[in-house]
């Protein structure tokens, strides 16, 4: 039995035209690779976590071309890459938006 439940069409997500997009900051997730069923349904390498909405033993998952969303911390996105992995999806996780730090005491 797969551990991916794909969704009907027709759920009520949607999108409304903005101008203002707040910069992302913070870790967000790309898929890297997946089963055949994961790509025969559109999604490719590279392409972004853009919903995940947990719901009891799931997580609506939704992925996408682009960056839309970030997790705060990196803990709560490596526990996405974790959820993925148990699904035999593999992800990674960019860090977006956030200066890098530095070694202590270097030049």
């Amino acid at each position: 039995m797969s551990k991916i439940i794909f969704e009907p069409p027709g759920l009520p997500f949607f999108r409304i035209k903005t101008t203002v997009h707040p910069p992302l900051k913070g870790w967000v997730v790309r898929y890297v690779s997946g089963p055949k069923d994961v790509e025969a349904h559109g999604i490719k390498p590279g392409y972004f976590l853009g919903l995940w909405l947990p719901e009891g033993d799931y997580c609506r998952v939704l992925i996408e071309p682009e960056m839309h969303m970030a997790f705060n911390s990196e803990s709560d996105a490596q526990n996405a890459v974790d959820s993925f992995r148990l699904a035999g999806i593999e992800a990674e996780i960019i860090k977006v938006g956030m200066a890098q730090s530095t070694a202590a005491g270097a030049a």
